[in-house]
């Protein structure tokens, strides 16, 4: 059902999507962004395995396999000494990844998207999984001052369109 709703968001943005092949499982590729996060490349990282695998369904880009993302890591220009070490079962990647999901669960973070700002009026942490959220999101914003600009609307549907 999620690929049915991400699919029509993708349509209304005019953003091609298909839905994944096989289910994935994204445990070594979160490892290997720990590897680049190490190095101060995650954003570089993310932006390129999403740009090669996600409008083709992770078709053209294989999500388990070490020697991709490996090359991913090369073309931002990372050092991959140790990456296979650093990825494998029981490594120190392994480690580390159980160790940022227990302070996401620690914390509240359910999944994604997840968001979690002080909310001035109630004076407590808000913490709302999910894009229906992001009407709240934006009146809880536009009530403390944070609009963007003065076009931004609270009740905005987040099926948004882009600029018009």
């Amino acid at each position: 059902m999620i690929y049915a709703g991400v699919r029509q968001y993708a349509a209304l943005q005019g953003l091609p999507f298909r839905g994944p092949h096989q289910l994935l499982d994204s445990d070594l590729a979160h490892r290997a962004f720990l590897f680049a996060k190490e190095q101060k490349l995650e954003v570089p990282f993310l932006m390129n395995v999403y740009l090669r695998g996600w409008g083709s369904g992770w078709r053209d880009y294989e999500l388990e396999s070490v020697s991709q993302l490996r090359g991913t890591l090369t073309d931002i220009g990372a050092r991959t000494e140790g990456f296979e070490q650093f990825t494998a079962p029981n490594g120190p990647g392994e480690t580390e990844l159980a160790r940022c999901m227990g302070e996401a669960e620690t914390a509240g973070l359910v999944g994604v998207p997840h968001y979690q700002f002080h909310d001035a009026t109630s004076g407590r942490e808000l913490g709302l999984f999910g894009r229906e959220h992001l009407a709240l999101i934006r009146g809880k914003f536009a009530q403390a001052g944070l609009a963007r600009n003065g076009d931004v609307r609270a009740e905005f549907s987040h099926a948004w369109r882009g600029p018009e």
